[in-house]
């Protein structure tokens, strides 16, 4: 748990002062906490526990904040858009959910693709050993963020 609270503070650019006053104890208390095999009393450490806590579901928070929202408007024929509600009412999903769980499949087998091809092209120039470029190189196949 000490090395824990010590990337803690170092990620949320807070010092042993900030977590002294914090718990409630004087700086040198946190010193020999964290520099030394003595334990951190069980009351002390359910409350840094408690603060880290917090710090991860408010990151967790802000990243959801700036998560930006992308629509995709697909248009199809009614078959085609019937034969996808059928297969999401055969998932048990409404349709959304599963036009999005079948993109991210597919991605996913795209980037073991990729990976696949880097294997054969590890230099990832594309020529997988022929001397001509593929016309699936990893650069094209592997999306960004999957």
């Amino acid at each position: 748990m000490k090395e824990d609270i010590k990337i803690w503070l170092r990620r949320h650019k807070r010092d042993r002062y900030w977590l002294a006053e914090a718990v409630g104890v004087k700086k040198r208390t946190v010193d020999n906490w964290l520099s030394s095999p003595k334990e951190i009393p069980v009351a002390c450490q359910r409350l840094i526990s408690n603060l880290m806590a917090i710090d991860a579901a408010n990151a967790q928070q802000q990243a959801q904040d700036k998560a930006i929202v992308q629509n995709l408007v697909l248009t199809v024929p009614e078959a085609t858009f019937e034969a996808y509600s059928r297969a999401a009412l055969h998932h048990h999903m409404i349709l959304k959910e599963w036009a999005i769980m079948e993109l991210d499949n597919a991605a996913q087998e795209a980037r073991a693709a990729a990976l696949a091809l880097l294997a054969e092209d590890p230099a990832g120039n594309g020529t997988f050993g022929q001397g001509k470029p593929h016309a699936a190189s990893p650069a094209s196949i592997v999306p960004q963020g999957v």
